[in-house]
């Protein structure tokens, strides 16, 4: 019977990042089991975070940006960003930079299968992958597929899409030093749609497609390409992929040594899409609750302030695309970027609050707070089922 101090199920960012910050901290010289899928390397996407503290991977960073550009009907706006940095790393280099970083380290076995389940117990968990298992004290639980988290009643819940193309043109067509964060040049009809373009240099970047609502429909990326670069660009490589946009419930304590981490932890920001930073964030918290008190539970939550605003978001990005598309321009006309920045990652005081929301088309937001806050009484309310007998 094979057992070991910590197993993690799954090497996308937060598998790989819990298990290099364990073999770093709390699990140095003891024994840390990844087990990742055979058919994982298929999914190699760009990740993109901004932050304005050093993160572990910034290193692996193939741009750092001060400044970035957001771009709408008859608004161009060159945003700096201060302090805070916004940065991009290649899915691919990622996987294989960590796994090279890993490789030899003391205490690490990597072994490829396809996970079946994951059985709790009262001192250590199994993982369990056809006729092999494993034990460990604690089972840190990666894998997600969209739709497993829980809707609850009064949840709002969304998809982000999207698709991109790595471009490679004859000529200069890219500003290195100022990607495009948002292009809202694009139809709001059902959807928020947008582009961001991530130059490499004056020849390569990748164009990306985004949408957000309730289901995928991405915009056209290679019409946009050829309609604003040419048709004689070249496209070296695609990507894409659908995440979760939610106000759902992510269970994060799946046992007595369980534990969900990454976008099955629900580390994904619901009004953004984003979720490497809040990955490398919670593995920080994760080992911290390692060292203090020996179990890894103790970790912070959103906040109710945060939850209901991204609620908020969520629900007139349901009902009215164009409105969140005119509140993102709004927020970055009329904002620093360290003040949209903070706000977004959830560390705004309440200066920073007041004056984003200020800068909002206050009907369609004030109409959508009011909604919630009945709907969240009109809940509570409600009456019981009477208990049988």
């Amino acid at each position: 019977m094979q057992r070991y101090d910590a197993i993690v199920v799954g090497a996308g960012p937060a598998g790989l990042s819990l298990a290099e910050a364990l073999l770093d901290g709390p699990m140095r010289g003891r024994q840390v089991l990844v087990v990742d899928a055979p058919s994982a390397a298929a999914d190699r996407h760009a990740f993109a975070w901004w932050s304005d503290r050093p993160l572990r991977w910034d290193d692996l960073a193939w741009a750092s940006w001060s400044r970035v550009a957001v771009r709408g009907p008859g608004q161009r706006t060159a945003v700096d960003l201060g302090a805070w940095r916004y940065r991009v790393i290649d899915g691919e280099v990622l996987q294989r930079t960590v796994r090279t970083r890993l490789q030899g380290r003391a205490g690490l076995t990597w072994i490829e299968a396809t996970v079946d389940g994951i059985e709790d117990g009262l001192t250590e968990a199994r993982v369990v992958a056809g006729a092999q298992a494993w034990h460990g004290s604690w089972v840190f639980d990666s894998r997600y597929r969209l739709g497993d988290h829980v809707v609850d009643d009064g949840a709002v819940d969304l998809r982000q899409a999207f698709s991109g193309w790595w471009i490679r043109a004859p000529r200069p067509l890219f500003d290195p030093d100022l990607p495009v964060l948002m292009d809202l040049n694009l139809p709001q009809d059902t959807h928020l749609r947008f582009l961001y373009v991530l130059p490499r240099s004056p020849t390569e970047a990748l164009v990306e497609g985004v949408s957000m609502g309730p289901d995928a429909s991405v915009p056209d990326v290679p019409a946009w390409v050829a309609r604003n670069l040419g048709d004689d660009v070249e496209v070296t490589r695609a990507e894409g992929g659908i995440t979760p946009m939610t106000t759902g419930t992510f269970p994060r304590r799946a046992g007595r040594r369980v534990l969900k981490v990454g976008v099955a932890g629900g580390r994904i920001k619901p009004s953004t899409g984003y979720a490497l930073a809040r990955i490398l964030a919670d593995t920080d918290a994760i080992v911290a609750s390692l060292q203090r008190h020996g179990h890894p539970f103790d970790l912070p939550g959103d906040g109710w302030l945060w939850r209901f605003l991204d609620a908020v978001l969520l629900d007139v990005l349901a009902r009215r695309p164009a409105a969140v598309a005119r509140g993102f321009l709004a927020l970055f006309a009329h904002n620093t970027g360290p003040r949209v920045l903070r706000f977004l990652d959830q560390r705004a005081g309440v200066r920073d609050v007041l004056a984003v929301g200020l800068s909002l088309p206050w009907w369609p937001f004030l109409r959508a707070m009011v909604t919630r806050v009945a709907g969240t009484v009109a809940r509570r309310l409600r009456p019981r089922p009477a208990l049988p007998g």
